[in-house]
């Protein structure tokens, strides 16, 4: 049955008070996965048993665990069980995460709605890796490096989920003013409610669901200022002069003392960081 912009919101308002809810063509080891992983002191036996029954995520378990991030004395590791031990459980859920909406996005079913996935998925890896630059940047204000990097790179996952909720649905994806603004509005609440549901720290989903509002002039959170910086980076990549000039006038730029960063070689950095963490495929 055919739906408009408002009846769309509507389903979107149920979704929202529901339990809980999935997206569809998640992978199911993901899914078990993040389950898995909301214990911090999950077995790395079952993990790894998990992650070896999906090949591409092995293989880019693998890839990271032989990264220059994690790269060890002890020689490359081979085996699944290995990579998982050394990269550490944060890191294998970013990963698990990356990998399960890079799958979505290749979906048939998705095709509509791909290429504004793809955006909102490389915004999230442009702040994740600028997060990293920056909080090593930061001095006398200390951050989790995981809760920021993590942030990150889950900041879109609500926005995801709306996209794939409106991609069964052809007639409201060709109203884009509407599908801009039903981002806008509800991309922040259905991240929260997402990651709240795969039992995320409180940190990470105030840290990703808070991202697109500046924290106040009273604030005291280091994250939510880097990430808040991170995301002037990722919608600003192509007006390097407009973002420096910006940096000197922005209340968590002054907190952190960045406003005198010159955004050129913090995108160098950012990336020469993205390279380390995640390696290049052969």
């Amino acid at each position: 049955m055919a739906v408009d912009a408002r009846e769309f919101l509507s389903q979107l308002e149920s979704d929202f008070t529901a339990k809980s809810i999935s997206i569809a063509g998640f992978p199911e080891v993901c899914v078990r996965l993040l389950r898995e992983l909301r214990d911090p002191y999950a077995s790395n036996t079952v993990i790894s048993a998990l992650v070896s029954q999906d090949a591409k995520l092995s293989r880019r378990v693998i890839l990271m665990a032989n990264s220059a991030a994690y790269r060890s004395a002890t020689g490359p590791a081979v085996q699944v069980r290995a990579a998982v031990a050394r990269i550490g459980l944060s890191a294998l859920r970013a990963v698990v995460i990356a990998y399960a909406f890079a799958e979505i996005k290749e979906q048939e079913i998705y095709r509509h709605v791909s290429a504004r996935i793809g955006v909102i998925l490389a915004r999230g890896m442009i702040i994740a890796s600028v997060s990293r630059v920056l909080l090593g940047m930061t001095v006398g204000r200390r951050a989790d490096r995981d809760a920021v990097s993590l942030s990150g790179l889950l900041s879109g996952v609500g926005k995801v989920y709306i996209l794939t909720e409106a991609s069964h649905h052809p007639e409201v994806l060709v109203d884009f003013a509407a599908v801009q603004h039903l981002l806008s509005t509800w991309g922040s609440r259905f991240t929260r409610k997402l990651l709240t549901d795969w039992n995320f720290s409180e940190e990470i989903v105030k840290a990703a669901s808070g991202m697109d509002h500046q924290p106040g002039l009273d604030s005291d959170d280091p994250v939510s200022d880097i990430l808040y910086v991170s995301s002037m980076f990722a919608d600003m990549k192509d007006e390097p002069e407009d973002l420096a000039r910006r940096l000197q006038v922005s209340a968590p730029a002054m907190r952190l003392g960045f406003q005198a960063l010159d955004p050129v070689a913090v995108f160098k950095a950012a990336e020469e960081e993205a390279t380390a963490m995640h390696g290049t495929p052969g």
